[in-house]
């Protein structure tokens, strides 16, 4: 891999015996590989950048963080988050359902930040469910923090009709009940 610091992951295994793939995106909490989990599925797999943990300094703080992402994740089963399979611990590394399409902010530039009124109709839906999975979060006192278009994911139409991911919980925050 080339760059400065850009450690790669590609060829190792996780603790569980999924297989690293290729990098298939990377931000500033962490990098995605593309893997083959033990039965032989692909899965995504984020590895938690250490040094770029959101201003964290460190290593405790860094895993704090990990585990914080990993829990809240965990805690958000609905359809517009992606399922977390596995915590790999030693590796600090996330598997989840690996989501195949493009982010939102890719659809967006290919219409020139205009969706048509056609595409529009079915998006309309996904962006219920996406809404649904938000009250969902914030009723868990979970709050994604970091909305945007290249934290939604879009997957292949399911019968005419868009389907919508939320990711990325790398700086979601959990808020305590008052008098906490």
């Amino acid at each position: 891999m080339t760059g400065q610091n850009k450690k790669t992951y590609e060829g190792t295994s996780l603790d569980n015996g999924t297989i690293v793939g290729k990098e298939i995106g990377r931000g500033g909490q962490g990098t995605v590989y593309q893997g083959v989990d033990n039965t032989g599925l692909p899965v995504a797999i984020k590895f938690m950048h250490c040094s770029a943990a959101a201003g964290t300094r460190t290593f405790g703080q860094f895993r704090e963080r990990f585990i914080k992402e990993a829990k809240m994740t965990k805690l958000l089963q609905h359809p517009a988050f992606p399922r977390i399979t596995h915590v790999d611990m030693v590796n600090n590394a996330l598997q989840m359902d690996l989501l195949r399409g493009q982010i939102l902010g890719d659809v967006l530039a290919q219409y020139d930040g205009v969706i048509p009124d056609a595409e529009q109709r079915k998006f309309l839906s996904a962006f219920y469910i996406l809404a649904d999975g938000l009250a969902q979060a914030h009723s868990k006192r979970i709050v994604h923090r970091d909305i945007k278009p290249e934290n939604i994911f879009v997957l292949p139409e399911e019968r005419g009709k868009k389907v919508l991911r939320l990711i990325d919980l790398g700086i979601a925050k959990e808020l305590r009940a008052v008098g906490e």
